[in-house]
């Protein structure tokens, strides 16, 4: 990991959802679905690993035959989520409870939004790492709340102890004095894919980057 606080390396590792059923899009797996050549998850998970972030842990559950074949080759672990029927808060202790405890903190990136780039990461983990690795930090392009978010080692056992289909944004909320909102210049932190309608605005988004 790149050094961003003078003598002292943040650590942060990334922990990739990809757990769920891809309900919308009518029997296909969106992650395993092309755009640009490339399966969506292979997007989000080059660049987490380009970015530096490491270890990068890959929770799978629905399909997880074929998102792992995809994944094969990548420097990426995998985490088997069974329970994932039961919501997203439920990929979150087996990825959590992998991390070494060398890590300062971790970046949440969901595997469906392959249009997030490396450089964002990066800006990111250097804003966690200015904060002290204290800061509760998430991307915001105009106005709008997006998506990967960084939480420090503290909140860990919240983020294990979440429940349902809430996802992460629940801590956000709880613990607003604690959340550092970082400006970029790109919409790709609001884009994921639900529906095919989704994937094929994100072929056209990719190829006009």
């Amino acid at each position: 990991m790149t050094n961003y606080s003078g003598d002292r390396a943040m650590k942060v590792a990334g922990i990739i959802l990809a757990a769920g059923e891809s309900s919308s899009m009518k029997g296909q797996n969106k992650l395993i679905s092309e755009v640009v050549g490339k399966p969506v998850l292979v997007w989000v998970v080059e660049t987490a690993v380009s970015a530096g972030l490491e270890p990068v842990i890959v929770v799978t559950g629905y399909d997880d035959g074929a998102t792992g074949k995809i994944l094969a080759d990548l420097p990426a672990d995998i985490v088997l989520n069974n329970r994932w029927q039961e919501g997203m808060s439920t990929s979150f202790p087996p990825a959590v409870n992998a991390l070494p405890s060398t890590v300062q903190g971790v970046m949440i990136l969901l595997g469906d939004m392959p249009a997030v780039n490396s450089d964002i990461v990066k800006k990111l983990v250097s804003q966690f790492a200015a904060s002290g690795g204290e800061k509760i930090v998430h991307p915001v392009f105009g106005g709008q709340q997006g998506n990967p978010v960084v939480f420090p080692r503290c909140f860990f056992p919240a983020l294990t102890g979440l429940t349902g289909d809430s996802g992460a944004k629940s801590i956000l909320k709880e613990h607003p004095d604690t959340v550092l909102k970082v400006e970029v210049d790109s919409s790709s932190i609001l884009l994921d894919i639900d529906t095919e309608d989704d994937l094929t605005k994100m072929e056209h988004f990719l190829r006009e980057k």
